[in-house]
């Protein structure tokens, strides 16, 4: 934990556990994803302890649990995914039920561009994350949470607003990317003092 290689490995270790699992499987997995140690699987209610258990096979030291959708929703990440009846997948910002959600209080010693940041990153992830909910539903989630951690209204109100101008910036930029269909490969980078911020 800490080392800058950690994160790499972590997904190396992952992607051979993905890797021998799905190769061992009985099963066909139409539809699988991974974020860190997170995996989003599709699959029939029959075979999902099945396909735990060849998961769990491959390392006696790395074991997973599964959670299946209840209702048509499912937890993953920040987003609850909402399966609708023509099957497509909405979503909507997710937060645990143990989540405190303090995140920097308004009236702490931080300077306040930090405050600003933080708010308006989160009011950002609750905008894209909540394809299933109306704009007021939404405005109301950012305004609870923020007013919680004593961020004045006038303020939360131009983030709110921010946040939405952005939110709609970027359905117009994915709109483009998706008619241009670009290949970008992001790669991360271990930090070496010197030479990472040369490349």
């Amino acid at each position: 934990m800490g080392n800058p290689l950690s994160p790499i490995i972590a997904d190396l270790v992952m992607e051979d556990i993905l890797d021998e699992a799905t190769s061992k499987s009985n099963h066909t997995i139409p539809y699988i994803r991974k974020y860190v140690d997170d995996l989003f699987l599709v699959l029939r209610p029959e075979q999902v302890q099945s396909v735990l258990n060849t998961f769990n096979e491959v390392n006696p030291s790395i074991q997973f649990t599964a959670e299946r959708e209840e209702e048509s929703r499912l937890p993953f990440l920040d987003m609850t995914l909402v399966r609708q009846q023509d099957q497509t997948v909405k979503t909507e910002w997710y937060s645990k039920s143990i989540a405190s959600g303090r995140f920097l209080n308004y009236y702490s010693g931080h300077p306040m561009h930090q405050k600003i940041n933080v708010a308006e990153n989160f009011a950002r992830r609750v905008m894209l994350f909540s394809t299933n909910l109306d704009i007021q539903s939404i405005k109301t989630t950012i305004h609870q949470q923020l007013k919680a951690n004593d961020y004045p209204t006038c303020l939360i109100n131009k983030i709110t607003n921010r946040a939405k101008h952005r939110a709609i910036e970027n359905d117009t930029a994915m709109d483009v990317s998706t008619t241009q269909q670009t290949d970008t490969k992001f790669y991360s980078l271990t930090n070496i003092e010197g030479l990472t911020q040369q490349i």
